[in-house]
């Protein structure tokens, strides 16, 4: 019998790759996911799913295009 993991709480702390992904943001908000990826030694998967949970927690989000816009650390 497997027991399920329990789902994280809306208000988790950060993991530690996330941490990482909003230092790199502040520091260069025009940061392509392909350069987070080698950055952070992950794969490009990894940083569009931990990019996107830091916009639905809303400590990120994108203004302009995808191409020309830039990442914006919503300060909480």
């Amino acid at each position: 019998m497997h027991k399920r993991k329990k789902a994280a709480p809306i208000k988790a702390p950060l993991s530690g790759i996330q941490r990482q992904l909003l230092e790199f943001i502040q520091s260069n908000t025009a940061v392509s996911y392909d350069e987070l990826a080698e950055i952070t030694h992950k794969d490009r998967t990894t940083i569009m799913r931990n990019i996107r949970k830091l916009k639905e927690a809303g400590f990120l989000r994108r203004i302009g295009s995808r191409k020309t816009g830039h990442w914006e650390v919503v300060e909480g």
